[in-house]
């Protein structure tokens, strides 16, 4: 991984393993959404379906990040295999979240371990980005962290496919964690650089 340059990582990452991810996980959705399941079968729950909004949302906006980056002069140069390590673990949480909430597969067959595992690869993925951190401007990685480590261990054994009131309750966490990360970023210890008119520029989601 090391001995690829940061202009092939940052294109591999935006011109082929998010497009493909995001792509993949938003037509599984809408399908998801549309399809009238066969007689017999049940469609997917409205817990599943806000849920798969949840990754999709996070991981556009991540994805319209890393796009906006490719304006900064520096950025294809300056883009570290821990920057690669860490949007790879996004791309696995949008693929392993889409498949346990039984997108992918089209059964609607909820694997509740793997839903609330793939969320944790968000903080994850925060981790691997950031790793010098203040402990002070972490909070959106324990909360998410959190969130995600009581949904895996709520769901082990013979619980793996058994929905509760809990699941309601983590997944409005979840949100709620997301919305403040989208529209307060100062709680988390974030920065915007400066806005344009068209936008937002430079690291508008990094932590100082």
């Amino acid at each position: 991984m090391t001995s690829i340059s940061g202009k092939v990582r940052y294109r591999i990452v935006t011109g082929l393993l998010y497009p493909a991810s995001l792509g993949a996980a938003l037509s599984w959705w809408v399908e998801a959404a549309t399809r009238r399941p066969p007689e017999g079968q049940d469609g997917p729950i409205p817990w599943a379906m806000w849920f798969g909004v949840w990754f999709l949302v996070y991981h556009g906006v991540w994805y319209a990040h890393l796009i906006g980056e490719h304006t900064e002069p520096s950025t294809l140069f300056n883009y570290p295999a821990r920057r690669f390590a860490s949007d790879l673990a996004g791309v696995g949480a949008i693929i392993g979240g889409f498949a346990a909430l039984g997108f992918a597969s089209g059964q609607y067959y909820l694997y509740l371990p793997g839903v609330f595992a793939a969320a944790g690869f968000i903080p994850l993925s925060a981790l691997l980005g950031h790793r010098h951190r203040r402990l002070g401007n972490s909070a959106l990685i324990i909360i998410a962290g959190l969130a995600a480590a009581t949904g895996v261990a709520a769901h082990l054994g013979a619980n793996a496919s058994v929905f509760t009131s809990l699941d309601v309750t983590l997944l409005r966490e979840f949100w709620l964690v997301l919305l403040a990360y989208l529209f307060i970023p100062s709680v988390f210890g974030t920065k915007t650089e400066h806005t344009k008119a068209g936008g937002f520029t430079g690291e508008i989601y990094g932590v100082e």
